[in-house]
């Protein structure tokens, strides 16, 4: 019978670090799913724990191919599975055991849901818990704020849809990194966004991993997707500059990196795509005041990151805090 949730898992060099991670699924309460791992040509014993592991339990499928990259990977895994439901889990992360059964609960809720997704819990190399990352948003105002940042965060934590996954186009390839973060966007054209209050995965901190060895790329593909959510909603394109001057701003980065007409192209940018937003979507006006909430608050913060002795950058900051204030 085919089974209604599908795992998807890209493996390139596991290590000590790939029993966990299945064991993880495996041990999950809800039992109906097929798991699809693709070793992307690893050079370590991947390959062989996973055949050890498919030998032991028939849900688990691998496929063995060169390596091709993460995306690509992932296309080619989501591809061979048969679920109505996709599940992501990435190969060196933790799947709390209720994950599936309360992700799936949800999602089979209400069918306007295109994905799902939790709290996270980050862990360094020794198992301590570094932060806990709570989606604390309205979920209505995904498809804003992505825009601006990945809010979702995490890629392994999320539960999604077939039928929106194949609408929007499955995985680019043209996105080798940040591809998280372009599937969402468009996923949640097709429907919307569901959150589990609740840390259902931990995702596994390592300066070895594929976001910190490839941080410079990675911040072009990001880039990339906040210039084209930007102009796809208000019709202007912004530069490249503005961009990176968003990511820097969401990303937390040092203010003094940004320069100050940047700054103020941000400002303007966010606001356009804001007014944006709710004109093209008036049944949301009840969260303009969260939203712009929000935005006071992100403005706010990051002026108190601003060196003292920056007397025009810290007052610019805090300028439009208090302008996104009247706006709430």
């Amino acid at each position: 019978m085919t089974p209604s949730l599908s795992v998807v898992m890209s493996v390139y060099n596991g290590g000590s670090e790939l029993g966990p991670a299945i064991d993880s699924v495996l041990a999950q309460t809800f039992r109906d799913f097929e798991f699809i791992i693709v070793n992307d040509g690893s050079t370590d014993h991947s390959l062989q724990i996973l055949r050890e592991y498919a030998g032991r339990d028939a849900r688990i499928k691998v496929i063995d191919q060169g390596n091709t990259g993460l995306t690509v990977a992932l296309k080619r895994g989501v591809k061979a599975s048969e679920g109505e439901f996709v599940a992501r889990m990435d190969a060196d992360d933790v799947s709390m055991p209720t994950r599936f059964e309360k992700q799936m609960a949800l999602l089979r809720s209400d069918d306007a849901l295109a994905m799902v997704s939790c709290h996270l819990e980050h862990f360094d190399e020794a198992g301590s818990t570094k932060l806990v990352q709570r989606l604390g948003f309205d979920p209505r105002l995904a498809r804003l704020f992505l825009c601006f940042h990945n809010l979702i965060a995490g890629h392994g934590q999320v539960i999604f849809r077939r039928a929106a996954y194949e609408a929007a186009g499955g995985y680019d390839p043209d996105y080798n990194l940040a591809e998280d973060y372009d599937l969402w966007t468009r996923i949640l054209r097709q429907g919307t966004l569901g959150i589990v209050p609740e840390v259902l995965y931990r995702y596994r901190v390592s300066d070895d991993s594929v976001t910190a060895r490839n941080k410079s790329a990675q911040e072009g593909v990001t880039r990339r997707v906040i210039g084209r959510e930007c102009a796809r909603l208000t019709g202007d394109e912004i530069s490249e500059d503005t961009a990176q001057a968003m990511l820097e701003f969401w990303w937390a980065r040092k203010p003094e990196r940004t320069p100050i007409r940047a700054i103020t192209k941000l400002n303007s940018a966010m606001s356009k795509v804001f007014d944006s937003y709710f004109e093209q979507n008036p049944s949301l006006g009840s969260l303009k005041v969260e939203a712009a909430g929000t935005l006071a608050q992100t403005w706010r913060w990051r002026g108190a990151k601003v060196r003292a002795a920056d007397i025009a950058r810290r007052a610019l900051y805090l300028a439009y805090a208090g302008l996104w204030r009247l706006r709430a």
